[in-house]
C-alpha cells in the first residue's frame, strides 16, 4: 500500500510523457546527462530522481532587432526572423554544454556578434543597398558561426532595415 501510494506520488516524475515534435535529454543523478542516447515521443518510464528535459526539434523563429553601428556612426537597426532547430542527434550534449534556452544563450548572441563585426566596417548605404553583397555573405556567416554550437539556423531574413534620420 505505501509503494502505491509513493509511486502514485511522485508519478509525474516517473512517467514522463514527450510530445510530438520534442525530444528528451535525460539527466542522471549519479552519472550526469546522457549524451549518447536522446528519447524520442511518447512515454517514457525513468527513476523519480532522474530528470528528464524536453527540446523541441522541429523549426523555430525568432524575431529579433538589432542596432548596429556604421562606419560613419550611424545606427542602422535590423529586424531579423531567425529560422533555426537543434540537432537532433546532439541534442543531449547540447543539454549538458549550453542547456535549454540555447536561443538565448547561443543563437541570437552569435549572430549579433557576427552582425556587428561585419558590418560595422561599412557605411549606412552599403548596409541598406547591400553592395556587393556585404549583407549576404554577413547573413552566411552568421548562420555557420552559431549552427557550431549544435544548433542548425537554416535561414536568417531580415524584416527591416531602419536608417537614422
Amino acid at each position: 500500500m505505501l509503494l502505491l501510494g509513493v509511486a502514485v506520488f511522485l508519478a509525474d516524475r516517473i512517467f514522463i510523457v514527450i510530445p510530438a515534435g520534442h525530444v528528451g535529454a535525460l539527466w542522471n543523478r549519479f552519472s550526469g546527462t546522457r549524451v549518447d542516447r536522446i528519447f524520442g515521443e511518447g512515454l517514457h518510464i525513468i527513476s523519480p530522481l532522474d530528470v528528464m528535459t524536453p527540446y523541441e526539434v522541429r523549426k523555430q523563429l525568432v524575431v529579433h532587432t538589432l542596432d548596429v553601428l556604421s562606419a560613419e556612426g550611424l545606427t542602422v537597426s535590423l529586424e531579423l526572423a531567425i529560422r533555426f532547430q537543434p540537432e537532433y542527434n546532439l541534442v543531449g550534449l547540447l543539454h549538458e554544454t549550453i542547456g535549454p534556452d540555447y536561443m538565448v544563450r547561443v543563437v541570437i548572441p552569435q549572430t549579433e556578434s557576427v552582425l556587428r563585426k561585419q558590418l560595422g566596417n561599412a557605411s549606412a548605404v552599403q548596409i541598406y543597398t547591400n553592395e556587393d553583397g556585404l549583407l549576404t555573405r554577413a547573413l552566411l556567416m552568421a548562420m555557420n558561426e552559431a549552427g557550431r554550437n549544435l544548433v542548425a539556423i537554416d535561414d536568417i531574413v531580415i524584416l527591416q532595415i531602419t536608417l537614422p534620420d
